[in-house]
């Protein structure tokens, strides 16, 4: 006799407990029509108002408030919401994540991405919450957050003078799907000499991205130029197409490789 929510929150911890990342349970959400989903959409409730950054210390801190509070700013440590303190809320949501072996920075990686979202499943959806922080220079405070509707249009206002709207720039479609209106595949040098080659990697499984492409573009650039540094910045990649990865892996190496090797099963398993 148990809610889905009910039986999500005592099984997760179990599957959890496997220690596959591929081995995990989502909670079922209520299905909504159109016009339920942008009603819901415009209500932005408060607890999705910040991007987040975890630390190793299950620290918690907010990189961007969206909210109309100007209070918390950039880079202020969380440190209650509604009382209860962050640490504990941190490593409730970090027993239900699901990671390969020993991993612990895939979960905070997972867990800054959906914070928002198993807050709202364990404490549920709230139209104001009180945040206790810590500011950059270390003082403590207590403010409340609220629900941030979308602002009504007044009729009776006359609408401003159109301005020409600015031309969203354009990337090569091989990059593929964007992410916050940029590439999560891109390609720099750091210098003016172009000694110093930046290689971005945001995902080995964006839609629609041609690595192959990418790949042969950014080392014809780095061999045309002569470049003797290269970075490439993994940073917040989740993984994905073993191609994508191990198709990167040959142009750092002359020599032969095995990216993968035969496995071994003893059953039924072809």
């Amino acid at each position: 006799p148990l809610t889905s929510k009910e039986f999500y929150i005592k099984i997760a911890p179990v599957i959890a407990s496997i220690k596959c990342g591929h081995t995990t349970i989502r909670n079922a959400w209520p299905i909504l029509n159109k016009k339920e989903a942008k009603a819901e959409k415009e209500k932005k409730k408060p607890i999705h108002l910040f991007t987040y950054h975890i630390n190793k210390e299950n620290k918690l801190f907010s990189t961007k408030n969206k909210s109309d509070n100007v209070i918390i700013k950039d880079g202020t440590e969380f440190l209650e919401i509604d009382g209860i303190a962050v640490n504990h809320i941190v490593k409730e949501f970090k027993d239900i994540i699901a990671s390969d072996g020993l991993n612990t920075t895939f979960k905070r990686f997972v867990l800054e991405k959906t914070f928002a979202d198993r807050y709202d499943l364990y404490y549920g959806l709230k139209d104001s919450i009180l945040i206790k922080f810590k500011t950059l220079n270390d003082s403590i405070g207590q403010t409340w957050v609220k629900l941030k509707e979308k602002k009504k249009i007044d009729t009776n206002i006359k609408k401003p003078i159109k301005v020409a709207k600015e031309k969203k720039e354009k990337f090569p479609s091989y990059l593929g799907a964007l992410s916050e209106g940029k590439p999560q595949l891109s390609f720099k040098f750091l210098d003016a000499k172009k000694d110093f080659a930046y290689l971005q990697i945001k995902s080995f499984s964006v839609p629609y991205a041609n690595y192959d492409k990418f790949y042969k573009k950014s080392f014809d650039s780095i061999q045309l130029a002569g470049a003797n540094n290269l970075i490439i910045d993994l940073r917040y990649n989740g993984g994905g197409s073993l191609d994508a990865s191990r198709n990167l892996f040959s142009y750092l190496t002359d020599q032969k490789f095995v990216y993968l090797d035969k496995p071994i099963a003893n059953g039924n398993f072809d």
